[in-house]
């Protein structure tokens, strides 16, 4: 019996002395640079859609002297990566309707040579597709607390871009040929919303017309039914971001807002609205004869919780 404990024993020594040989062989790893971690975060932060729409009606109300027209961006990153560069189209879109004027670019994206920063740099895509060459003018962009900024890289008169930075939630271009400055975006959320007419509720035993799969976005986005009725009805969703207080001394916050209006041919009035917390993932409303309910994530995709 000892004899075989003995044995045992040994072949567990063994074991254990070849796991710590090979946990213990020289390693392979190998410190990166500051600027490629932060290429992963822009990766993904930077895809999105923006737009100023907080800027501009603020702009108004405030009397600013230089009041911001509409201003739009979306950004895509692209698979194709070349050179280590990774790149992302990016729309440009500025006014509304037959006004509005639409470009797009190709952002390339890769480390300065120190590694500590990354070096941008812009190429307009024209209409059959083809790109310009890239810009001499290219911009650094740094870390800072809670986001990236970014300056002219170097001696450069001409560039189109004279500054940037970019956040979690907010994407702002200082244009050179822009006389109203730099333009401050807020990045949208993507909501889906239905409608029942009527709103039923409490319980009620009461028939109802379901309308859904209505799509929008949280920066003035909005979708339009003709209910069964003939009226045609509208809601939009918009995220106020208060850039000073509504009330003297008194704090205000930001907030979550859904209209709810109705297109009479010869104008267009507004009936309610609701509101919850800026950063809310769903909000409903029910005016008892409609309820619209929009939401980041519907209940049937949630996760069960207590």
């Amino acid at each position: 019996m000892k004899a075989s404990l003995t044995i045992i024993v040994l072949i567990i020594n063994l074991l254990i002395g070849s796991a710590q040989a090979q946990s213990q062989r020289p390693g392979t790893q190998k410190d990166g640079t500051e600027a490629a971690r932060d290429l992963l975060v822009i990766e993904a932060m930077l895809p999105g859609i923006y737009n100023n729409a907080n800027q501009s009606y603020f702009d108004q109300r405030l009397k600013h002297e230089v009041k911001h027209g509409f201003f739009e961006t979306t950004v895509e990153r692209l698979d194709n990566i070349s050179n280590g560069k990774s790149e992302f189209m990016v729309t440009l879109s500025k006014g509304s309707g037959d006004s509005k004027k639409q470009s797009q670019h190709i952002w390339s994206f890769e480390e300065h040579p120190a590694g500590l920063s990354l070096l941008m740099s812009t190429q307009e895509v024209k209409e059959n597709g083809k790109r310009t060459k890239a810009s001499k003018c290219q911009l650094e962009w740094y870390r800072e607390a809670g986001q990236f900024s970014a300056d002219i890289y170097g001696d450069c008169s001409n560039a189109k871009i004279q500054n940037a930075a970019i956040s979690e939630k907010q994407l702002w271009i200082g244009f050179a040929e822009d006389a109203d400055g730099t333009i401050k975006m807020h990045k949208a959320r993507e909501f889906e919303c239905y409608a029942d007419i009527p709103g039923v509720g409490g319980g009620r035993d009461e028939p109802y017309i379901h309308y859904e799969g209505f799509k929008i976005h949280d920066l003035g986005g909005n979708f339009w039914f003709n209910s069964e009725d003939g009226r045609r009805l509208g809601v939009s969703l918009f995220t106020v971001d208060w850039p000073m207080n509504n009330d003297v001394g008194i704090f205000t916050r930001d907030s979550l807002v859904v209209y709810v209006k109705e297109d009479f041919g010869d104008e267009i009035k507004e009936l309610s609205y609701a509101f919850t917390e800026a950063d809310a993932k769903r909000i409903g409303i029910n005016l008892k004869w409609m309820l619209v309910s929009c939401y980041m994530e519907s209940n049937a995709e949630t996760t069960p919780f207590m």
